[in-house]
């Protein structure tokens, strides 16, 4: 291949380029050889004449850049949406462990009051008048409230 046809593929290839990414107005390309042989390329032909190229039309290509510029900002959007929810999923599963953790400690605050304490009283309807738990209601309650150590701290957080 000569260098001149490599500098006119070149230059062709340039002018497409050119005309997909800053279409140009609806005016006709010519090519000619000037008298020192050069291909030449201009929007008004020289007064002997030249050839007139038909660059295809932009807009298709172009149309087809617009849907994958929308397509790729729907997905952004859907990508950002789904992080938002993942961060909202994660905000909500620390939370549900905070308070798990604080029911938690609750219960072992009420397990270790009922076993270190003398009486568990039961409220009555007079509330100066509380009744005393006999030993099978006080073993009753205490299970009760071994129950819910386990139902929130797991089987790892009873004492053995």
């Amino acid at each position: 291949m000569s260098p001149q046809f490599n500098f006119t593929l070149l230059l062709l290839a340039a002018l497409a380029l050119a005309g997909l990414t800053n279409p140009l107005p609806a005016e006709e390309i010519y090519r000619w050889i000037d008298d020192q042989g050069r291909v030449q390329f201009g929007d008004k032909p020289p007064p002997d004449g030249a050839e007139r190229l038909e660059l295809s039309p932009a807009s298709s290509a172009d149309s087809q850049l617009q849907q994958r510029r929308e397509k790729g900002e729907r997905l952004t959007d859907v990508m950002a949406e789904e992080r938002l929810q993942r961060k909202e999923e994660k905000r909500a599963g620390d939370q549900a462990q905070a308070d798990n953790r604080d029911r938690c400690n609750l219960a072992r605050r009420h397990q270790s009051e009922a076993i270190s304490a003398r009486y568990i009283y039961q409220p009555t309807s007079d509330p100066n008048n509380p009744r005393i738990l006999e030993d099978t209601e006080r073993k009753v309650f205490e299970q009760q409230l071994l129950t819910e150590v386990r139902r929130y701290c797991g089987k790892a957080g009873v004492p053995e």
